[in-house]
């Protein structure tokens, strides 16, 4: 581990654009300078009631707010709130691709689209599994992790309809996309799923050392994953499909993991604490 850096109470996600690294905290998002590894401002970025997601699109950044039942969007050049946009239904999770920023309900098992660029919601809205909680798109489609259904449903962007349900490992809690597959973390079988996009089948299971695989996320040519109660990282070589290495936070639980400036940066649960990782 390179520096731990305090950003306030409660990390839980994280993102890096625009220069620097956001942090959602406690219902606010801090913001982190990687070139000098210290807070930008002086004063957190104070959003809605259960923030628990962030993500950069069409110039603005975008955070999830699970009791407020709301987005809201934050200009990174002012550092200010720029708007908000109230979804359907309690959302669990965003993501960003294909145009559109996309929100995982936990609250109705469904995903809403927003235009990022209107700012507006849109309809319809697209039924999943149960508990949908994390989202990632990529390789053509939008690829949903249900928790409590252990499973991942393919959505079709053109058409906005699933077309595959994909069984993978217990509770499922995070999905990512990269390295010509979709790799998917099942936090209570401790295990990394990887699915063929092309055929929409799991084709390896890999195991890390650690419990309670959380996360997961792709750069650098590797697959990160991390583990909770491991207080680790897992680096899984995409190539055959094995862990190469295991990076020890030290006791820390990584919360989430993102990728950016050269580092790997994770939020430590029941801290203040935002890790920076050396790949």
């Amino acid at each position: 581990m390179e520096k731990r850096i305090a950003v306030g109470q409660d990390p839980s996600d994280v993102v890096a654009a625009f220069g620097a690294v956001w942090i959602v905290n406690d219902d606010a998002v801090a913001k982190v300078d990687p070139g000098t590894n210290a807070l930008a401002l002086k004063k957190f970025i104070v959003v809605d009631e259960g923030a628990n997601g962030i993500v950069a699109a069409a110039n603005a950044l975008w955070v999830s707010c699970a009791i407020q039942g709301d987005v809201v969007i934050i200009d990174p050049k002012t550092n200010k709130i720029a708007g908000r946009i109230r979804v359907a239904s309690r959302p669990t999770a965003i993501a960003y691709g294909d145009g559109e920023v996309w929100i995982a309900e936990g609250g109705a098992d469904k995903v809403q689209r927003i235009d990022p660029v209107k700012r507006k919601a849109l309809k319809p809205l697209i039924q999943v599994g149960f508990g949908p909680n994390a989202l990632a798109v990529g390789e053509g489609a939008v690829w949903v992790a249900n928790q409590f259904k252990y499973t991942v449903s393919r959505i079709d962007p053109s058409t906005n309809k699933v077309v595959a349900t994909i069984k993978v490992g217990v509770q499922p809690t995070d999905v990512a996309v990269g390295e010509g597959a979709v790799w998917v973390a099942n936090s209570n079988s401790n295990s990394v799923s990887r699915i063929d996009p092309k055929t929409n089948q799991v084709v390896a299971t890999i195991k890390p050392k650690g419990t309670n695989v959380k996360d997961v996320t792709t750069a650098y040519g590797s697959v990160w994953a991390t583990e909770v109660d491991g207080h680790a990282v897992a680096r899984i070589d995409p190539k055959s499909n094995r862990v190469k290495k295991e990076l020890d936070l030290e006791g820390d639980s990584p919360a989430d993991l993102t990728p950016g400036f050269g580092a790997l940066w994770a939020p430590i649960q029941e801290s203040n604490l935002l890790a920076r990782i050396k790949p």
